[in-house]
């Protein structure tokens, strides 16, 4: 066993301490990544906090960290602005989606947007759970809407050689129908 002490010597003399750029960078959070707009962040959230009954204000922050996640920059993803990114949308849901129609769909608009936020972040069957309990994705009435969206399309604009595509997507359905799945 070593202790702290010599521990720490033994890093420092394979240039391996704390102050060593890329041990420090590591543990950086997304906010103190030097490409990260840090203060229009703060001023963001800071809005949030002094009215969160206001809309406008977490759209604003949501479409700013909507803007990092789609650069696909993955040491600034890693090191938590996809999680601080579902924080938010989990807020938003919870304050504003509420009782009316046109609030529901935009629940399922922002949970879908958190399903492909954890598949970004790995956390696959996460995601499955969420499309699958929280917005019914597979289930077999959608399925076969989809599956009759997707025939009607190769089927008007398929391949001019017999619409193959929509052969297919055919015999998807009656295989569904086969073993009594609705």
């Amino acid at each position: 066993m070593i202790d702290g002490t010599t521990l720490a010597k033994l890093l420092k003399k394979y240039n391996l301490d704390a102050t060593n750029e890329t041990a420090r960078d590591y543990r950086k959070s997304f906010y103190e990544m030097d490409n990260f707009e840090c203060d229009k962040y703060l001023y963001l959230k800071s809005r949030i906090e002094g009215n969160r009954n206001e809309k406008q204000n977490y759209d604003s922050l949501r479409k700013f960290l909507h803007s990092y996640i789609a650069r696909n920059e993955i040491e600034i993803n890693k090191n938590g602005l996809i999680d601080e990114y579902i924080q938010l949308n989990n807020e938003y849901i919870k304050r504003f989606c509420k009782k009316s129609k046109i609030n529901l769909t935009e629940k399922d608009i922002v949970t879908y947007i958190n399903g492909i936020l954890y598949m970004l972040k790995g956390e696959v069957f996460k995601a499955i759970e969420i499309f699958k309990e929280d917005l019914k994705l597979f289930n077999t009435k959608r399925m076969n809407i989809l599956l009759f969206d997707y025939s009607l399309n190769s089927y008007l604009y398929g391949e001019e050689n017999g619409n193959t595509v929509g052969e297919f997507v055919e015999r998807i359905r009656d295989g569904l129908s086969t073993y009594n799945i609705r």
